[in-house]
């Protein structure tokens, strides 16, 4: 619990550069929840790949996973500007 404090602070000052408030709450608690979703299937991976001896699956499953998040973000018109994105 203690190391997403600083992911959260992160995501606190990100949003409260946001001047515009093009960044919804919804949103951005959906995204925090999809990364949290992609760290579990990576760890999942992770399990499944050391069972088998293929290293280095994990952060590659995560990366990909992250990336797929933020395309569905694109896809349904939720990102328009920079500092959007770097918030999600």
């Amino acid at each position: 619990m203690v190391s997403i404090i600083p992911i959260l602070l992160y995501v606190i000052i990100l949003k409260s550069l946001d001047g515009f408030k093009l960044v919804k709450w919804k949103v951005l608690v959906l995204a925090l929840a999809l990364g949290a979703v992609s760290c579990g299937l990576s760890l999942l991976g992770a399990n499944i790949s050391s069972r088998y001896e293929l290293p280095f699956y994990a952060p590659l499953i995560e990366e990909i996973l992250k990336g797929c998040a933020a395309l569905l973000l694109f896809r349904f018109n939720r990102i328009a500007f920079m500092v959007e994105a770097m918030c999600y």
